[in-house]
């Protein structure tokens, strides 16, 4: 029911490199999976750290699409305060080989007082 990825990609401030986390809350009928979200990322200099959900879509047995949202922040290196806060709209597509999955997401991370900027990201995951 958990599944930990490592991601890279670009986000709001440049290169991300992180641990993406995620829970199947649960698993509908249709096999249609409700995701409870955590990330934490070093994304350019700064540590970003988002909690959010996603719903799960299968389209085949093997491919998934996942629209999610995530709510967070940005740390600053140099003190540990909360630089600005992050909001993520997005969508995460995954090839399914469980309990193995590769994954590309792609959104907008905004950054409050900063705007927004387009967000990419590739991962393997692992679901236990």
């Amino acid at each position: 029911k958990i599944g930990a990825a490592l991601s890279l990609g670009l986000g709001a401030l440049g290169f991300r490199a992180g641990l993406d986390l995620d829970y199947i809350a649960n698993i509908s009928q249709k096999g249609c999976i409700t995701y409870a979200m955590v990330n934490v990322a070093i994304n350019g200099g700064f540590t970003e750290a988002a909690l959010g959900a996603g719903y799960g879509v299968p389209i085949t047995r093997f491919f998934e699409v996942t629209p999610y949202a995530m709510l967070g922040g940005f740390l600053d290196p140099d003190t540990d305060d909360l630089a600005a806060y992050l909001l993520e709209p997005g969508v995460r597509v995954a090839l399914t080989l469980q309990p193995l999955s590769i994954f590309a997401g792609v959104g907008c991370q905004y950054v409050v007082g900063i705007g927004g900027a387009a967000a990419v990201k590739l991962g393997v995951k692992w679901t236990f």
